[in-house]
């Protein structure tokens, strides 16, 4: 229901009117025009949805992100994989790399860095990769490096679109 500064509920009747054209009664209401009820009203829908996203993955214990850090942790690196590289590219310098970035994503109020994104970005490239040859207790290990990555990229995008 509408209400106005002073407290006085718009009619019913008003509302009802207005229930199939609501930026029409905001701009009613406001004493806006049209185009700025419609910015106004894009504006908020974007930035309570950048909200949402950025509590899920802030709210402890609750989010993905944290879920898989937690997991991944807890996890040791797959048995057999030491040294070894594919493609050219180092699995345990890897893991190493995008745990360091996604640990400082944590730490620092869920932002990083341009130079550890641009790291981050090139690794989750890398991971996927890896990822073409990789099986069992490995394959798991790196897809979870990759989900993670691929979260905090995607907050970060996000965060910066604002």
């Amino acid at each position: 229901m509408w209400r106005e500064t002073a407290g006085s509920v718009i009619s019913k009747q008003y509302a009802r009117q207005q229930a199939h054209e609501p930026d029409a009664a905001i701009a009613a209401h406001c004493e806006w025009d049209a185009t700025e009820v419609t910015w106004r009203m894009s504006e908020a829908r974007g930035q309570a949805a950048a909200r949402v996203m950025r509590d899920q993955l802030a709210s402890p214990g609750g989010s993905m992100l944290d879920q898989l850090w937690h997991d991944h942790s807890n996890s040791k690196f797959p048995t057999g994989y030491g040294g070894e590289e594919i493609e050219g590219i180092d699995l345990v310098l890897l893991d190493s790399t995008v745990a360091g970035c996604i640990s400082s994503f944590l730490k620092n109020d869920r932002q990083l860095d341009l130079g550890r994104t641009a790291i981050l970005g090139l690794c989750y490239r890398e991971i996927s990769i890896v990822l073409r040859t990789l099986k069992g207790e490995a394959e798991e290990y790196f897809t979870r490096l990759e989900s993670m990555s691929k979260l905090v990229l995607q907050a970060i995008i996000r965060d910066n679109k604002q």
